[in-house]
């Protein structure tokens, strides 16, 4: 017979099984554990009450009493140490001290203020000029920075406060230098500004010589108080070099730092020597018949010096020394003056210069100038005048020396020629050595011959004399002697053309100008009148 198979148990099923059997056990597990636990709560009340029942020994309760008591202790101290240790937090340690100051329980910021205003630093950078005067640069205007808050922020970090309870007792003691630092690029600008541009009171002035009352003495030169800029470098390293070593009022007069004068008194020494001597000069002028004597002691006063350009000597007014040639010539002067002659005929006659060029005529403005010169040499000498030369013909209006007195310039040697006589004279030394009769210029005003004072200057053989006048006269006329006595073509000359002179010939016949005369006068003067004779020629 076949086996009947067993029903198959489901999963579900399954599951709750197993979960039965746990709950089971665990209640199992639970009834023991109470029952274990009721019997140790027994057991352990029967123990303290044996316990209650046993007396305590005396040394365990002083064992109990001192553990008690140290306890205490230990937390009081422990009490103490944290409420220090909080106290102490962010201020220096009792007993501390800096550079001397007491800096216990302060904050970093009240020691850094309490150290500084013990410490003497200023405020400004003095520079005393060479006057004397001041010039502040405020320390912030370079970029001042000291070193104290850094060094007491430094001795701030140093603090141990877990050992705080160590320095109620005993000192700490820090110490430092104070300094502080700048920007040097601010410095230098600093000192550019302050120093180098700005114009000081007194600029530097070259040493002179001033003429005084009594003479002659120098004054000294003045540095003044204007910085040369191309010395700023030594400007910077000076204040620098102070500055490091403390220094903040610097003295700027020892240094090469200022404008200097361009001549010092010095330079003068020998220029005042030479000047003080200058009463004893001379400036001797010779005009033939004596002489004008111009002393240092009278041209001294006309002597300056220029304070800008001490070297270049002293300058002489110009003008002084112009008022003294025209005093000179005032007095010397003979050319377009009248003077008094005696003729052959007539007798004695005021004689006009007229168109003449006759006389001593001073070069007013060479001869200052050359007075200058000797005045700036300031040595005696002596000198002959400077005249007048005419720039067209280069005549010299100067007179034979021999000629020359207080009186006249005229002597006793010279040519005469009478245009109304038509008749010329020679005189050497007062004595009558020739005459002839001429003829003259024809009366009109482009050919009338002008009276006047003039000299033989001119001397020429074969000669061509050309020319033209206003009156639309032009001639071109050949002479073998030409004597020239004028600047303007008037001379004595030969005319071989003419049979005959004197008389009225002139009046309708008259020459250009000039003094028409046989060939043979004409060779005569030319031979034996010497240059520089005077010829006075009047109507």
């Amino acid at each position: 017979m076949s086996e009947i198979p067993k029903e198959r148990m489901s999963n579900d099923a399954l599951a709750r099984q197993i979960m039965e059997t746990m709950q089971e056990s665990e209640r199992a597990v639970n009834r023991q554990g109470k029952n274990s636990g009721t019997n140790r709560k027994k057991k352990k009340k029967r123990s303290y009450e044996a316990a209650e029942k046993k007396p305590m020994s005396a040394a365990k309760a002083v064992l109990i009493a001192f553990l008690i008591i140290l306890m205490l202790v230990i937390l009081l101290l422990a009490f103490l140490y944290f409420k220090g240790l909080r106290n102490a937090q962010g201020k220096f340690l009792q007993n501390t001290y800096i550079n001397q100051i007491n800096v216990s329980e302060l904050t970093e910021a009240e020691a850094y203020e309490r150290v500084k205003d013990s410490i003497t630093l200023p405020k400004d950078i003095v520079l005393v000029k060479l006057d004397g005067s001041k010039i502040e640069i405020p320390l912030e205007s370079v970029g001042y920075q000291d070193n104290i808050k850094a060094t007491v922020g430094m001795y701030m970090s140093q603090q141990n406060y877990y050992t705080w309870f160590t320095h109620l007792s005993g000192r700490t003691d820090y110490n430092f230098d104070a300094s502080f630092k700048y920007d040097n690029d601010m410095l230098i600008a600093e000192l550019k500004r302050r120093i180098v541009n700005s114009s000081g009171k007194n600029p530097a002035k070259d040493a002179y010589i001033k003429h005084t009352g009594k003479g002659f003495e120098i004054v000294k030169e003045v540095i003044g108080d204007n910085v040369d800029e191309s010395k700023l470098d030594s400007l910077v390293e000076l204040v620098t070099s102070e500055l490091a070593k403390g220094k903040y009022e610097i003295d700027l007069a020892g240094l090469d730092l200022y404008q200097r004068p361009k001549v010092v008194a010095a330079d003068l020494e020998d220029e005042l020597e030479h000047l003080e001597s200058i009463d004893q000069v001379e400036i001797s002028i010779d005009f033939d018949f004596e002489k004008a004597v111009l002393k240092g002691s009278e041209f001294k006063d006309w002597i300056t010096y220029d304070e800008e350009n001490a070297l270049n000597g002293f300058t002489v007014d110009k003008d002084k020394v112009m008022q003294y040639v025209e005093g000179l010539a005032k007095k010397y002067d003979t050319y377009n003056t009248v003077r008094d002659f005696k003729t052959t005929n007539r007798g004695k006659i005021k004689m006009e210069q007229g168109e003449g060029c006759y006389g001593y005529w001073l070069y007013q403005e060479k001869m200052c100038d050359k007075l200058v010169d000797l005045i700036q040499e300031c040595d005696s000498c002596s000198i002959d005048p400077i005249y007048y030369v005419n720039p067209y013909s280069n005549y010299v209006y100067e007179c034979d020396s021999k000629y020359h007195t207080a009186k006249t310039d005229l002597g006793k040697t010279y040519c005469e020629v009478d245009l109304t006589a038509q008749h010329f004279w020679y005189y050497e030394d007062g004595k009558m050595k020739y005459d002839c009769d001429i003829v003259s210029g024809k009366p009109t005003e482009e050919r009338n011959t002008p009276a006047g004072i003039y000299k033989v200057w001119l001397k020429e053989l074969n000669k061509v004399l050309s020319g033209s006048n206003a009156a639309g006269d032009s001639w071109s006329t050949p002479c073998t002697y030409w004597n020239n006595i004028s600047t303007f073509g008037v001379g004595l000359h030969d005319a071989n053309w003419r049979g005959a002179f004197g008389g009225d010939i002139y009046k309708y016949d008259g020459s250009h100008g000039c003094i028409n005369m046989p060939v043979s006068a004409a060779k005569y003067v030319y031979d034996n009148v010497p240059i520089g004779t005077p010829v006075v020629m009047y109507w």
